[in-house]
């Protein structure tokens, strides 16, 4: 789950448990880890800028703030699969954004 707060990213819960403990207590692994987080962070900060206004608005408050699409809706006097499809189309945008520095 990612959160937006003041226009940074904080990625929370994307470590995934090796089976192999070891490997996580690994120092040289954690500061990986630990870079690869940084970088991800950074590129998703970057990319937030290609996202209009309204996006970061709907994003901050249906992640950072917790509220559903419908409380969402309602706010913005608009249907919820509007704020449904807003959220969606944003998501996508900097997934695409994201895999043109991967790949």
């Amino acid at each position: 789950m990612n959160y937006i707060k003041e226009n940074k990213v904080i990625i929370v819960n994307i470590f995934f448990i090796d089976k192999d403990i070891e490997s996580i207590a690994d120092p040289l692994s954690m500061k990986a880890y630990e870079d690869s987080l940084y970088n991800l962070n950074t590129m998703l900060v970057i990319n937030l800028k290609f996202l209009t206004k309204k996006q970061k608005k709907r994003l901050y408050m249906k992640y950072y703030l917790n509220m559903s699409n419908v409380k969402i809706a309602k706010i913005e006097n608009v249907s919820e699969g509007a704020i449904r499809k807003s959220i969606i189309q944003s998501i996508n945008k900097l997934r695409r954004k994201m895999f043109q520095y991967i790949y």
